[in-house]
């Protein structure tokens, strides 16, 4: 980014390249149950992504049966670093989260729905995007919602 006379002109920097590889599973036990999972590695990353997470994985389970629908999902990241200083590197820890999910439809176009983001309270914590903040930026812990989906078609 530069400034000249007050105005911003934002420049790109070289280019910069990484190599990984995924994969996701998803397999329907039966009509009613069905399991996923998802495995992500990144491999020789540049220095410059030191905020991101080289590997990542999810874990999926999905009930449905008559008006009912429950899932319950895993999330993990590994470690990621961010800037302590503006030359010093720090280490977030790696971390799983759970949600789950309990739907009753009531009719072809609303559906009730319990909703529990983070179910376990883990406490972690995402890289900040400057320098300074010691343990990074705190993620929610657990969060609890009610709502009612709509379809308007």
């Amino acid at each position: 980014m530069l400034v000249t006379n007050a105005n911003l002109d934002n420049e790109n920097g070289a280019d910069q390249s990484h190599i990984g590889a995924g994969m996701k599973l998803a397999w329907q036990i039966n009509p009613q149950w069905l399991a996923q999972a998802h495995y992500t590695h990144f491999k020789d990353m540049p220095d410059t992504f030191f905020r991101e997470a080289d590997t990542m994985g999810s874990l999926g389970l999905n009930y449905n049966r008559s008006q009912w629908n429950w899932s319950l999902s895993a999330a993990y990241h590994s470690e990621r670093q961010y800037l302590l200083t503006t030359n010093q590197l720090a280490t977030l820890d790696s971390y799983w989260y759970i949600n789950t999910q309990l739907g009753y439809q009531l009719g072809s176009s609303t559906t009730i729905i319990l909703a529990a983001k983070n179910a376990l309270d883990k406490d972690y914590a995402s890289p900040p995007q400057g320098a300074g903040l010691v343990g990074g930026v705190p993620n929610r812990g657990r969060e609890i919602s009610v709502g009612v989906n709509w379809d308007f078609n």
